[in-house]
């Protein structure tokens, strides 16, 4: 029992002898090991990144775009984004500059990109494995006012430094863009429902003056014929309605059905016309408007491959395994022998 016990037992003399006696085993799968990772360090191309830092937009331009003042006046105040984001130059600041954050880490917005890179620059045509890892980092969380640390890092990976750059800086500017377009847009829907619920207001005041005239109408002819029966031709007092006489209220029957246009009658109609005009004027141009300040355009900047790292690491796997190979293979001879002798 104790001469088994002994002889499972393996020093360190046992493993010298097993590792010499697999010598040349170990040795050939080091050295494949070794050249595997000698062709992929060597073969590895270094990556490159770059990098733009961004701002919050000047408030100084969104001040440019005099017609908040007005479209403040026309708008429920009750419309809680609108209240939140543009009723001031600063929070339209806000507004834009967070848009612009959720542009850029839009999937659609970085499709629509690329869909427009076709044509239009012969080596941005194609990025199939050229660019890789689009990141957009915060640098400050925001608050109710914009602060100069309220930054944001967009970063970009790939394997050409000037292809990089270019469609880095390229990017930012469509996403600017972009964020600009839709915030027009989103005015001009705002502006355009108004204008459509003023217009639907005059028209339901319109209706009611042309339905008070008909009731009007109603009233007078009922008055009339009473004031026939009695023989009323003339004033006789406005006690009672056909008090006015036959003579008053047949003219002013035949001038009601006569009236084509309400709208002198209507008191709220002066004011609902003047809000029309005012935003027939609301033309804006926001060309000269970003969503977001560039710090400066792209830096590229490169990661080198460590090569003696990824040889030394192969090499020093490749004595691993062999040497573990080489222990594989002593145990299932041990265990045949031991078979055999039993």
């Amino acid at each position: 029992m104790s001469t088994r016990k002994s002889s499972d037992e393996i020093t360190l003399i046992d493993i010298g002898r097993i590792v010499f006696n697999f010598r040349l085993g170990i040795i050939i799968i080091t050295l494949i090991f070794m050249v595997a990772s000698t062709w992929y360090a060597f073969s590895k191309t270094d990556i490159f990144g770059a990098k733009v830092t961004i701002r919050p937009t000047d408030v100084r331009d969104i001040e440019k775009l005099g017609f908040l003042t007005l479209y403040h006046h026309f708008f429920d105040h009750a419309d809680v984004n609108l209240t939140d984001n543009i009723y001031s130059p600063l929070k339209s600041a806000i507004y834009l500059y967070k848009q612009m954050i959720l542009n850029l880490n839009s999937y659609k917005v970085r499709y629509l990109f690329e869909n427009s890179l076709n044509g239009q620059h012969g080596e941005l045509k194609s990025n199939s494995g050229r660019v890789s890892n689009l990141i957009v980092k915060y640098g400050h969380q925001f608050g109710r006012r914009i602060q100069d640390d309220d930054l944001i890092i967009v970063s970009i990976e790939g394997d050409d430094q000037n292809y990089l750059i270019r469609y880095l800086n390229d990017f930012i500017a469509f996403a600017n863009t972009y964020t600009i377009k839709s915030f027009k847009e989103m005015l001009e829907d705002k502006i355009k429902n108004r204008r459509a619920a003023i217009l639907n207001e005059i028209e339901c005041h319109r209706i009611a003056a042309k339905q008070t005239r008909n009731d009007k109408i109603v009233r007078l002819r009922e008055a009339l014929g009473i004031a026939e029966k009695l023989g009323i031709g003339s004033y006789k007092g406005d006690k009672k309605l056909y008090h006015l006489g036959a003579k008053a209220l047949k003219s002013e029957i035949k001038a009601l059905q006569a009236r084509k246009n309400d709208d002198p009658f209507i008191l709220e109609l002066p004011k609902l016309q003047a809000q029309i005009k005012q935003l027939s004027r609301l033309h804006f141009d926001l060309t000269m408007v970003n969503a977001a300040k560039v710090d400066s355009p792209a830096t590229p900047h490169k990661y080198t491959t460590n090569r003696r790292f990824i040889i030394i690491i192969g090499t020093i796997s490749g004595i691993m395994l062999g040497v573990f190979i080489a222990f594989i293979f002593h145990f299932i001879k041990n265990a045949r022998v031991n078979n055999f002798e039993n």
